[in-house]
C-alpha cells in the first residue's frame, strides 16, 4: 500500500481485509512491554512492520525501545524457528511453519486489536502508466475478471479453496487455514464500501500510518491512487 500511497502505482481493486498479521514472541515473553531491549525482526515496509509499530505505540514504545532488525520474510521464519530473535512482526501462513518448531510461540498483538482505527486491506495494484495512458479498455477487461473472481469466491468459498489447492498442488487444509486469515468481502459489499467512502477511510488510515512512521512526508489523498470509479464502473 505504501507504493500507491507514495504515487508509484494505483490500487485498482480492494481484495480482502487482512487478519493474518501478528506480533509474536518466544515462550516466556508475555507482553509487548517485555520486548523492550530485545531483538525483534520485521519485513520492512510491510503489514508486519505496520502491526509491530502499532503494537509498540499502544504500549507507549517505539522501535528505539527494541533492537529492531529488518529481515526478509524467509529469514524471519528461520530466525524465529531457531530462536535467534526474541520476537517479530510477521504473518500467517508463514507463522504456521514457525509454530512447527516453536509450538509455544506467543501472540502479543493481531490485526483485530486495532480494527477500530486501522484496517489492513489487501489489493490489486497496477502501474501508473497502465491506468493513466489511455489503456482504459485493458483496465476494464481486467477489472471485469477480478469482479467475477471476487463474486465467485464469496459465493463458493469452499469450491474456491479446493480449486486453489488443486492449482497449487497443496493440501486443501493449508489453503483453508490461509483463507481463515482474511475477511472475504462480497462484490456488493466492495461496491458499497467504495461508493460510501469507507474504502477511502481505510486508505487514509494507512496513509496516516505511513506519515507517522516516516515513510511519507504528507498524507496521500485516496482519490489520487485508488481508482474506485473504474472498479465500480466495470460492473455496469
Amino acid at each position: 500500500m505504501w507504493l500507491p500511497a507514495s504515487g508509484q502505482a494505483k490500487v485498482i481493486a480492494i481484495n480482502t481485509l487482512g487478519q493474518a498479521d501478528r506480533v509474536v514472541a518466544q515462550p516466556g515473553i508475555t507482553s509487548v512491554e517485555d520486548l523492550r531491549g530485545k531483538t525483534v525482526a520485521f519485513p520492512e515496509g510491510t503489514s508486519g512492520d505496520m502491526i509491530l509499530t502499532l503494537a509498540l505505540e499502544e504500549a507507549g514504545m517505539t522501535k528505539d525501545d527494541i533492537e529492531a532488525v529488518p529481515m526478509e520474510p524467509s529469514s524471519i521464519v528461520a530466525a524465529l524457528s531457531s530462536q535467534q530473535v526474541d520476537g517479530a512482526g510477521f504473518w500467517y501462513p508463514a507463522l504456521s511453519t514457525v509454530e512447527e518448531q516453536v509450538p509455544d510461540l506467543v501472540t502479543l498483538a493481531e490485526n483485530s486489536d486495532f480494527e477500530a482505527t486501522v484496517a489492513f486491506p489487501t489489493a490489486f495494484v497496477a502501474g501508473n502508466a497502465v491506468v493513466e495512458e489511455e489503456e482504459e479498455e485493458k483496465v476494464d477487461r481486467v477489472l471485469k475478471v477480478i469482479r467475477e473472481a471476487i463474486e465467485f469466491r464469496a459465493e463458493s468459498t469452499d469450491e474456491a479453496i479446493q480449486l486453489t489447492a488443486d492449482f497449487l498442488t497443496i493440501d486443501a487444509a493449508q489453503v483453508e487455514a490461509d483463507a481463515g486469515n482474511v475477511q472475504i468481502l462480497s462484490l456488493e459489499e466492495l461496491d458499497t464500501l467504495t461508493e460510501d467512502g469507507t474504502v477511502d477511510t481505510w486508505l487514509t488510515g494507512m496513509s496516516d500510518y505511513f506519515v507517522g512512521a516516516g515513510m511519507l512526508e504528507t498524507e496521500a489523498d485516496p482519490a489520487d491512487f485508488y481508482t474506485g470509479d473504474l472498479f465500480v464502473g466495470a460492473g455496469e
